[in-house]
């Protein structure tokens, strides 16, 4: 619930952004890649910068502001490897009650190697075998 909401919340800020700049062509463009279950390509909303390029944003959404970390899956590790510059993360906080935008990471790979923030793992697949 509280993804999904998170998810919208940037669906209609994009949207509206595009549709100020006067670009309703690229705001009706817009897709919500969460609702399309049979493809998980590692971000959650395809959008477009006002000069008509893609941004593969992934939507991290928390309940309130005082969370400094959230998780990605190896997923979104490589489709953030394979986008670059093309690739944002939105955090969403207080998403249940008054959703804001608290921070725009744009390409993560690249910060995690300027060192300006911290990718790594912390959870591992046990698989029993017969």
């Amino acid at each position: 619930m509280v993804g999904e909401k998170g998810e919208e919340y940037v669906y209609e800020f994009e949207r509206n952004k595009l549709i100020k700049s006067g670009r309703q062509d690229l705001a009706q463009k817009i897709v919500m890649q969460c609702q399309d279950l049979s493809s998980y390509p590692g971000y959650d909303i395809l959008s477009y910068t006002i000069d008509g390029d893609e941004m593969f944003i992934e939507v991290k959404s928390t309940k309130t502001k005082k969370k400094e970390f959230f998780e990605i899956s190896s997923n979104e590790v490589e489709a953030a490897n394979k986008y670059g510059d093309s690739y944002y993360i939105y955090h969403v906080t207080n998403t249940l009650n008054d959703p804001k935008i608290a921070n725009i990471f744009q390409n993560p790979i690249q910060l995690s190697e300027q060192e300006k923030a911290s990718i790594r793992p912390f959870m591992y697949k046990f698989n029993f075998l017969s």
